[in-house]
Protein backbone atom coordinates (compact mmCIF):
# COMPACT_ATOMS: atom_id res chain seq x y z
CA UNK A 1 0.00 0.00 0.00
CA UNK A 2 3.11 2.22 1.01
CA UNK A 3 4.31 2.04 -2.27
CA UNK A 4 1.26 2.92 -4.17
CA UNK A 5 0.97 5.92 -2.52
CA UNK A 6 4.47 6.96 -3.61
CA UNK A 7 3.39 6.33 -6.50
CA UNK A 8 0.06 8.27 -6.60
CA UNK A 9 1.43 11.66 -4.22
CA UNK A 10 5.24 11.84 -5.48
CA UNK A 11 4.08 13.88 -8.66
CA UNK A 12 1.84 16.48 -6.70
CA UNK A 13 4.89 16.96 -4.18
CA UNK A 14 7.73 18.93 -4.35
CA UNK A 15 9.91 15.68 -4.83
CA UNK A 16 11.31 16.95 -8.19
CA UNK A 17 12.21 14.50 -10.79
CA UNK A 18 15.82 14.46 -11.52
CA UNK A 19 16.72 13.81 -15.03
CA UNK A 20 19.05 10.87 -14.48
CA UNK A 21 15.68 8.72 -12.94
CA UNK A 22 14.81 8.39 -16.50
CA UNK A 23 17.73 5.60 -16.55
CA UNK A 24 15.51 3.44 -13.90
CA UNK A 25 12.76 1.06 -15.43
CA UNK A 26 10.48 1.68 -12.54
CA UNK A 27 10.55 5.22 -12.28
CA UNK A 28 7.28 6.94 -13.64
CA UNK A 29 7.86 9.90 -16.27
CA UNK A 30 8.30 13.43 -14.61
CA UNK A 31 5.59 16.16 -14.15
CA UNK A 32 5.78 19.09 -15.33
CA UNK A 33 7.88 21.31 -12.76
CA UNK A 34 5.74 24.22 -12.69
CA UNK A 35 3.37 24.41 -9.32
CA UNK A 36 0.43 27.02 -9.29
CA UNK A 37 0.62 28.88 -6.54
CA UNK A 38 -2.83 27.95 -5.93
CA UNK A 39 -1.57 24.51 -5.61
CA UNK A 40 1.72 25.37 -3.09
CA UNK A 41 0.30 24.24 0.41
CA UNK A 42 -1.57 20.69 -1.42
CA UNK A 43 1.78 20.10 -3.35
CA UNK A 44 3.96 20.16 0.57
CA UNK A 45 0.94 18.27 1.64
CA UNK A 46 1.89 15.68 -0.72
CA UNK A 47 5.41 16.03 0.01
CA UNK A 48 4.67 14.98 3.56
CA UNK A 49 2.57 11.93 2.50
CA UNK A 50 5.16 10.79 0.04
CA UNK A 51 8.12 10.75 2.19
CA UNK A 52 5.67 9.03 4.73
CA UNK A 53 5.17 6.39 2.39
CA UNK A 54 8.40 5.99 1.36
CA UNK A 55 9.92 5.63 4.50
CA UNK A 56 6.69 2.98 5.26
CA UNK A 57 7.50 1.18 2.25
CA UNK A 58 11.68 0.76 3.40
CA UNK A 59 10.94 0.22 6.83
CA UNK A 60 9.02 -3.04 6.00
CA UNK A 61 12.03 -4.82 5.52
CA UNK A 62 13.74 -4.16 8.46
CA UNK A 63 11.02 -7.45 9.59
CA UNK A 64 12.85 -10.13 10.09
CA UNK A 65 11.49 -12.70 7.35
CA UNK A 66 13.28 -13.84 4.44
CA UNK A 67 13.09 -11.17 1.15
CA UNK A 68 12.35 -14.38 -0.56
CA UNK A 69 8.91 -14.54 0.63
CA UNK A 70 8.17 -11.19 -0.96
CA UNK A 71 7.45 -11.36 -5.03
CA UNK A 72 9.84 -9.65 -7.32
CA UNK A 73 7.02 -7.15 -7.70
CA UNK A 74 8.06 -5.63 -4.96
CA UNK A 75 11.22 -4.63 -6.62
CA UNK A 76 10.12 -1.27 -8.26
CA UNK A 77 8.19 -0.40 -5.15
CA UNK A 78 11.49 0.20 -3.23
CA UNK A 79 12.90 1.68 -6.39
CA UNK A 80 10.10 4.10 -6.15
CA UNK A 81 10.42 4.49 -2.42
CA UNK A 82 14.59 5.26 -2.71
CA UNK A 83 13.92 7.51 -5.46
CA UNK A 84 11.40 9.49 -3.28
CA UNK A 85 13.87 9.33 -0.77
CA UNK A 86 17.06 10.44 -2.86
CA UNK A 87 14.70 13.63 -4.47
CA UNK A 88 13.84 14.87 -0.67
CA UNK A 89 17.47 14.42 0.34
CA UNK A 90 18.41 16.44 -2.56
CA UNK A 91 15.84 19.59 -2.48
CA UNK A 92 13.78 19.22 0.79
CA UNK A 93 15.91 17.61 4.09
CA UNK A 94 18.55 19.11 5.77
CA UNK A 95 19.82 18.06 9.18
CA UNK A 96 18.72 14.96 11.39
CA UNK A 97 15.91 14.03 8.44
CA UNK A 98 18.60 14.61 6.09
CA UNK A 99 20.67 11.80 7.73
CA UNK A 100 17.83 9.48 8.60
CA UNK A 101 16.68 9.59 4.69
CA UNK A 102 20.12 8.84 4.10
CA UNK A 103 19.69 5.64 5.80
CA UNK A 104 16.52 4.59 4.51
CA UNK A 105 18.10 4.75 1.38
CA UNK A 106 20.90 2.66 2.54
CA UNK A 107 18.56 0.15 3.39
CA UNK A 108 17.14 -0.07 0.30
CA UNK A 109 20.01 -0.61 -2.13
CA UNK A 110 20.84 -3.65 0.77
CA UNK A 111 17.24 -4.64 -0.16
CA UNK A 112 17.50 -4.76 -3.66
CA UNK A 113 20.39 -6.29 -3.42
CA UNK A 114 19.57 -8.79 -1.39
CA UNK A 115 16.56 -9.49 -3.93
CA UNK A 116 19.23 -9.07 -6.92
CA UNK A 117 20.75 -12.13 -5.08
CA UNK A 118 17.22 -14.45 -6.38
CA UNK A 119 16.16 -12.33 -9.42
CA UNK A 120 18.08 -10.70 -12.02
CA UNK A 121 15.66 -8.08 -12.18
CA UNK A 122 17.02 -7.24 -8.88
CA UNK A 123 20.27 -6.64 -9.56
CA UNK A 124 19.46 -4.50 -12.95
CA UNK A 125 17.35 -2.05 -10.81
CA UNK A 126 20.16 -1.61 -8.20
CA UNK A 127 22.81 -0.61 -10.63
CA UNK A 128 20.30 1.83 -12.06
CA UNK A 129 19.33 2.88 -8.57
CA UNK A 130 23.35 3.56 -7.43
CA UNK A 131 24.17 5.23 -10.48
CA UNK A 132 20.96 7.58 -10.18
CA UNK A 133 22.13 7.99 -6.32
CA UNK A 134 25.65 9.37 -7.43
CA UNK A 135 24.58 11.61 -10.07
CA UNK A 136 21.73 12.80 -7.73
CA UNK A 137 24.12 12.99 -4.66
CA UNK A 138 26.73 14.74 -6.37
CA UNK A 139 23.92 17.60 -8.13
CA UNK A 140 23.49 18.27 -4.25
CA UNK A 141 27.10 18.76 -3.18
CA UNK A 142 27.64 20.88 -6.61
CA UNK A 143 24.74 22.97 -5.32
CA UNK A 144 25.49 23.14 -1.42
CA UNK A 145 28.61 24.53 -2.97
CA UNK A 146 27.17 27.14 -4.77
CA UNK A 147 25.01 28.33 -2.03
CA UNK A 148 28.10 28.37 -0.08
CA UNK A 149 29.99 30.54 -2.25
CA UNK A 150 26.85 33.25 -2.20
CA UNK A 151 26.88 33.01 1.03
CA UNK A 152 30.71 33.73 1.27
CA UNK A 153 29.64 36.64 -1.62
CA UNK A 154 27.62 38.55 0.67
CA UNK A 155 29.86 38.62 3.33
CA UNK A 156 32.26 40.50 1.02
CA UNK A 157 29.56 42.84 -0.18
CA UNK A 158 28.78 43.89 3.52
CA UNK A 159 32.16 44.18 4.12
CA UNK A 160 33.23 46.05 1.25
CA UNK A 161 30.12 48.25 1.88
CA UNK A 162 31.68 49.73 5.11
CA UNK A 163 33.84 52.39 3.94
CA UNK A 164 36.46 54.57 6.06
CA UNK A 165 34.05 57.56 5.39
CA UNK A 166 31.34 56.18 7.54
CA UNK A 167 33.57 55.84 10.59
CA UNK A 168 36.41 59.09 10.32
CA UNK A 169 39.94 57.85 11.08
CA UNK A 170 39.08 55.90 13.90
CA UNK A 171 39.44 52.51 12.45
CA UNK A 172 41.60 51.58 14.75
CA UNK A 173 39.63 52.51 17.70
CA UNK A 174 37.87 49.13 19.60
CA UNK A 175 34.25 50.75 19.93
CA UNK A 176 34.47 50.67 15.67
CA UNK A 177 35.29 47.02 15.65
CA UNK A 178 32.65 46.55 17.91
CA UNK A 179 30.36 48.23 16.37
CA UNK A 180 31.59 46.05 13.21
CA UNK A 181 30.80 43.23 14.57
CA UNK A 182 27.26 44.32 15.66
CA UNK A 183 26.79 44.89 11.70
CA UNK A 184 27.90 41.58 11.03
CA UNK A 185 26.08 39.59 13.18
CA UNK A 186 22.27 41.95 12.55
CA UNK A 187 23.03 40.83 9.02
CA UNK A 188 23.34 37.10 9.82
CA UNK A 189 27.00 36.74 8.66
CA UNK A 190 28.95 35.17 11.20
Amino acid sequence: MSRIQVFLHRPRSRLLHSPVETLAKCAPPSPPEVIPPAKQHIYWLSTRKTLSAAEGALRIFTLPTPLVNHTPLVICGVALSILAQLSACSYVLHGAEYEAARSRIRLGIGTLREYGRTWPVGSQTLAEIKMIARDVFAQAEERKKAEEQVLDDSQLTIWEGLQEDQFGDCLGDMETFDYLEMLVLENGVA
